[in-house]
């Protein structure tokens, strides 16, 4: 039987805004096992992204017990979980979040940089995941030289470099075509087999139908009898 990765317990989250109290994750409780692809899947405002806020340790819950790859994360403050994600946890985002005036193999490698990896490894493991994402020949270019597609495959490998045993894509293929959302689809699914734990935050049928589960939301809770693909 595969380890747990993940177990949340009763996780409930309430935001406030103009006096108005609403209540973005009511009540869930979710298990992930080590190596599972798992699809989030619902319309949009029912949670998703607060789901995978609270997993990726980004919100802290107001109630429940959060439980992230054999520890007990419910009670550690900020700066704890910061360092808890360090080369644990890794984000790929809807709109790649690269740095503009950094080459490609410098936004690969700088979560490295930030972990005081020397210069000529971190280097050397940057350049060994752009290969592994087909962007190795574009190593030198900027963000702004790059299509769509390329960004978020480098935005891939900037999340592989840390080795990080837990990958949270929010809308990964959200802004890119057909072509190109099928080539980031295709790396994602690749990741279980390298021993990582992927849960995506999506709208596409498509990558949810690749996952080895899905699970939908609605008003903050999930979906009864939505467990499985």
């Amino acid at each position: 039987m595969n380890a747990i990765a993940i177990e949340l317990t009763e996780i409930s989250k309430t935001f406030l805004a103009d006096d108005v109290q609403t209540s973005a994750v009511d009540g869930v409780s979710l298990t992930v096992q080590t190596g599972e692809f798992l699809a989030i899947t619902g319309p949009s405002g029912c949670g998703k992204s607060t789901l995978l806020s609270i997993l990726g340790l980004l919100e802290t819950p107001d109630r429940g017990n959060v439980r992230i790859l054999g520890e007990d994360c419910t009670a550690k403050n900020e700066n704890e979980l910061a360092l808890f994600r360090r080369g644990r946890v890794s984000f790929v985002f809807q709109s790649f979040n690269l740095i503009d005036d950094m080459s490609i193999v410098e936004n690969t490698e700088i979560g490295l940089k930030y972990r005081g990896v020397k210069p000529a490894l971190r280097r050397k493991i940057a350049l060994d995941m752009l290969d592994w994402v087909g962007l190795a020949h574009r190593a030198k270019h900027r963000p702004g030289q790059l299509s769509g597609g390329q960004q978020q495959r480098a935005a891939l490998a900037r999340a592989l470099a840390s080795d990080a045993r837990l990958i949270l894509a929010d809308e990964p293929t959200g802004n890119l075509d057909s072509k190109s959302g099928e080539a980031v689809m295709d790396l994602l699914g690749s990741l279980p087999a390298r021993g990582k734990t992927l849960i995506v935050v999506t709208h596409s049928l498509e990558l949810a139908s690749r996952a080895t589960r899905r699970i939908a939301m609605l008003d903050g809770r999930l979906e009864v009898g939505n467990d499985s693909v």
